[in-house]
């Protein structure tokens, strides 16, 4: 018998219902997307529950430090331009997936085509999601959306969901007024109207510094949308969505502060 660590039951779709396998009862070749060396025993029901925590990467963790907010207290402010009615959100990773998107705020929000330039988006070991680093000098380019139009309430949810690897910080985003070229359904939709500006200070989950370690190659979203874990990955997200709600409106869980550039 191997250790085994007892994680948040909402952070698994179902007690009886392994993440990957949904129920399957034999070893899951698919970990090995995440974890090539790590064997299932076959005695294991393969509820994410109940995996290894030393073996198994999780497929999003949780913030350790939750910042508290007192009940009632002033929304946040930001020198970032307002879309409707709530802050813009540069987003380039898995939250591109409609699916992923509308597990964690329950609706498709409005977005428009965006790219920010001097970023790298990196992919992440045995992690299926990406990380943005900012490298001075780059000319690289990352495609991505802004999302319009999210409530303080979403911005909790999605900063609750990012966890403690990211840090929230200002981008500029030159606004494209053509659609991405991704050929893949899940992509969310895009309109190329919804800001008029040419460029836009948006805010944007990036990679810590301090775990550089962790970057490897290059990460698509062509790449992920094709992947079939997308749907437990949704289902996960969904965890995070349910909590992160609960924490927001029982004033437990604040939106962490921007990052400054050089302090990450």
């Amino acid at each position: 018998g191997k250790r085994v660590a007892r994680l948040p039951p909402v952070l698994c779709p179902s007690p009886r219902l392994c993440w990957l396998c949904r129920g399957c009862m034999i070893p899951c070749a698919r970990l090995a997307l995440f974890a090539p060396s790590y064997i299932l025993p076959l005695s294991s029901a393969h509820c994410f529950c109940a995996a290894p925590a030393t073996s198994l990467q999780r497929l999003r963790r949780a913030p350790s430090a939750r910042p508290l907010r007192a009940k009632g207290s002033a929304k946040m402010s930001s020198s970032a331009p307002q879309v409707e009615n709530g802050p813009p959100l540069f987003i380039y990773g898995s939250l591109l997936a409609t699916e992923v998107m509308s597990a964690l705020i329950e609706r498709v929000p409005v977005c428009q085509p965006g790219e920010i330039q001097g970023y790298h988006r990196y992919g992440l070991t045995h992690r299926p999601y990406p990380g943005l680093v900012q490298e001075q000098g780059s000319d690289g380019r990352v495609q991505g959306l802004i999302v319009c139009g999210l409530s303080e309430e979403e911005n909790a949810i999605l900063d609750y969901f990012e966890g403690d690897e990211y840090v929230r910080q200002m981008v500029k985003v030159h606004v494209r007024r053509s659609k991405h070229q991704v050929e893949h359904p899940g992509y969310l939709p895009q309109v190329v109207d919804a800001v008029q500006q040419e460029s836009i200070d948006a805010v944007a989950y990036l990679w810590k510094k301090s775990l550089k370690d962790k970057l490897v190659g290059s990460w698509e979203p062509q790449d992920f949308l094709e992947m079939d874990i997308v749907p437990a990955y949704a289902a996960n997200a969904k965890g995070y969505g349910v909590e992160g709600k609960k924490e927001w409106r029982g004033g437990t869980y604040a939106i962490r502060p921007l990052a400054d550039p050089n302090d990450h």
